[in-house]
């Protein structure tokens, strides 16, 4: 079938390292949803996913947050609610912001993704240790004064959240560790003194 061949081309795009690769991928994807969506339904959310991992890994969020967009425009036009952004695709957008330090695009995507949650608009949606992670990682890598703060609020929401299991995932070293870079970005010695006393909280609980 012709579009798992266009699905393939663009996932081994997407994993290509060749600076224009996600673009040539964009253009071919924009191409089978011409071609495909409009009379017969098909699955191109992991399509979609594959790209925006390619784009956050590029750097290039604003490409990443172009094709999202393009996914709920894509679900109004067709009426098909299959194309909206899952999950997964939140992720992938939040992290393309950690990548470049964009931490107020990375929390606004969140912040967005838990008001569809609550309001029960899409049921494919779910809270995850990943989401905040990326957002945190946005904090820690942004250079911001108060980026501390901010990772120690998104700590706290998470803690909140995994007592009540409405999260999915776990909190673990890799989680921690961004609280930690945190610190090391602040380059103060209160910074300093709060990341040794995280890293022997740490050492006590073998279970991260």
């Amino acid at each position: 079938e012709l579009v798992a061949s266009y699905n393939r081309t663009c996932h081994a795009l997407a994993e290509c390292q060749d600076p224009n690769a996600c673009d040539i991928a964009r253009s071919i994807l924009d191409e089978m949803c011409h071609e495909y969506f409009v009379n017969d339904k098909h699955n191109f959310k992991p399509t979609f996913g594959s790209i925006l991992i390619a784009y956050g890994r590029a750097k290039r969020s604003k490409e990443a947050e172009a094709l999202f967009d393009r996914m709920e425009q894509l679900a109004e036009e067709s009426g098909d609610d299959s194309f909206r952004p899952g999950t997964i695709c939140y992720n992938d957008l939040i992290w393309a912001y950690a990548a470049v330090g964009n931490a107020q695009q990375a929390e606004t995507t969140l912040l967005r993704m838990l008001a569809t949650i609550e309001e029960g608009h899409q049921g494919d949606l779910a809270f995850t240790v990943r989401a905040w992670s990326g957002v945190m990682a946005a904090w820690a890598s942004s250079g911001d004064v108060d980026s501390v703060r901010h990772v120690e609020r998104l700590m706290g929401q998470l803690k909140e959240m995994e007592k009540s299991d409405a999260l999915e995932g776990e909190l673990n070293a890799t989680t921690y560790n961004r609280l930690l870079a945190a610190y090391c970005k602040q380059g103060t010695v209160e910074a300093a003194k709060s990341a040794e006393n995280l890293f022997r909280w740490m050492e006590t609980h073998k279970d991260l």
